[in-house]
């Protein structure tokens, strides 16, 4: 650009970061609570200014954050198991039957029939 850019400015969630003022931000170690931020970076010069603006996409490895229960039923009942995790991308469940290795459903709940 002409007149040469001057001065760098970048923003995290509308928060200014102090100490960056490179045309490059490098962040070390992100953390999965970045995920869908907001960063603009702010170029300017005697002449003026502009902006731009991205979203952050984070990826992280699931995390159950609601095991399935215990549940106690009566013979011919149905029961609903849930397991959610959260994760970047979204988590894929395989249900697998414990004594038999027998896969028995792919979503976050299970729906069996008590015998």
């Amino acid at each position: 650009a002409y007149p040469v850019v001057l001065d760098y400015t970048w923003f995290i969630n509308g928060q200014k970061l102090y100490n960056e003022e490179s045309s490059v931000l490098k962040i070390n170690k992100i953390s999965k609570h970045f995920n869908k931020a907001d960063v603009k970076c702010k170029a300017a010069n005697k002449v003026g200014s502009d902006e731009s603006t991205l979203i952050l996409d984070v990826e992280y490895a699931p995390m159950i954050v609601n095991e399935p229960q215990d549940i106690l039923a009566k013979t011919g009942e149905s029961v609903t198991f849930t397991c959610l995790a959260e994760s970047n991308p979204p988590p894929t469940y395989v249900w697998i039957k414990m004594n038999s290795k027998e896969v028995v459903g792919f979503s976050a709940d299970l729906t069996v029939e008590t015998s």
